[in-house]
């Protein structure tokens, strides 16, 4: 007995070989696949279940950050204004002691010259006695 095979009856074992071989890698593919997709849903029924409360959160923290940016923006608004002040009067202090120091020096100086004169004034009528003078009254 003399056994044959055709090309057909090869091409068949070929064919029936790689579905076999095929089915070996494509079950546990398959079996994986599914898992993940169950996985997959877990994760977005929770998420569905939570995204509500996050988007909430979200919503809460940036009304909150709005909040804090506008109070930032009056606190900052209210210091430029009062370095503004502050540098109005210091600029006011400036020429304030200015205009003092420019009237008054000239006045100092006059006064000091009255001052002067009258020191010498005064000097001149007590001046003190020589001894001749004092020894002169002592004697009378």
């Amino acid at each position: 007995m003399e056994m044959t095979i055709s090309l057909t009856d090869l091409l068949l074992i070929i064919a029936g070989i790689s579905i076999i071989l095929l089915m070996s890698v494509l079950i546990p593919l398959l079996v994986q696949l599914k898992q993940t997709a169950r996985r997959a849903e877990r994760v977005l029924d929770n998420l569905n279940q939570d995204l509500p409360f996050i988007l909430a959160s979200l919503k809460n923290t940036a009304d909150e950050m709005q909040i804090i940016s506008a109070r930032i923006n009056t606190k900052l608004a209210q210091t430029d204004a009062i370095i503004s002040t502050a540098k109005h009067a210091g600029e006011s202090l400036l020429l304030t002691s200015n205009l003092i120091r420019s009237s008054l020096n000239p006045a100092i100086t006059k006064l000091d010259g009255i001052s002067t004169v009258i020191r010498t004034f005064f000097n001149l009528f007590h001046r003190p006695k020589s001894k001749k003078t004092m020894e002169t009254q002592s004697d009378e």
